[in-house]
């Protein structure tokens, strides 16, 4: 996997090495740029989450899942990953730390099994289409792994447990 920014595409691939198993990106997606946040003090602020990149083969297997759904916004499947670690918006040094102590990271291949769909909020108005990601032991302490390491340099620990998933779509304004 590789570090991906389009905010400072050269920069940051020449930067931040995460192991293998890890991808630290932005929110936005590929092709599309976040919103650069300042922060105090004139720093820079990145929205980064930790995940597994999936096969091409797989991502292009949960596009056929699209339908014409009110108010979706479809992730492209270059977009498509599993999520295990949420970081929210932080500094660009910050960003840099978490990457440094995520590069040390190693484990052994995961095979992931997609289990079903569905999605988060209301039944009537859905925020969120997935495509369920069945939970195993190896996935559940590589996530608490990732998450153990990002804790002391500033990571929010979500209290919710952790629902492994593949986001598919956003929903703008909920479902009929």
């Amino acid at each position: 996997c590789y570090v991906h920014s389009n905010i400072y595409p050269e920069t940051m691939m020449g930067l931040l090495s995460i192991a293998a198993d890890f991808l630290l990106n932005h929110t936005a997606g590929p092709g599309r740029c976040a919103p650069r946040l300042a922060a105090p003090g004139g720093q820079m602020q990145q929205r980064l989450f930790v995940g597994i990149e999936i096969p091409a083969s797989a991502r292009m297997k949960l596009t056929t899942l699209r339908t014409d759904y009110p108010g979706a916004r479809w992730h492209p499947p270059e977009a498509l990953h599993l999520t295990l670690v949420f970081i929210g918006h932080v500094e660009d040094a910050q960003a840099r730390q978490m990457a440094a102590a995520l590069a040390d990271l190693h484990g052994a291949a995961l095979t992931l099994e997609l289990a079903g769909v569905g999605h988060f909020g209301p039944v009537h108005k859905p925020t969120v289409l997935w495509a369920g990601v069945e939970a195993s032991a190896l996935l559940a302490q590589r996530q608490q792994r990732v998450e153990q390491q990002l804790l002391p340099l500033g990571l929010i620990r979500d209290e919710r447990p952790y629902r492994p998933h593949v986001t598919l779509a956003r929903v703008k304004e909920g479902g009929e």
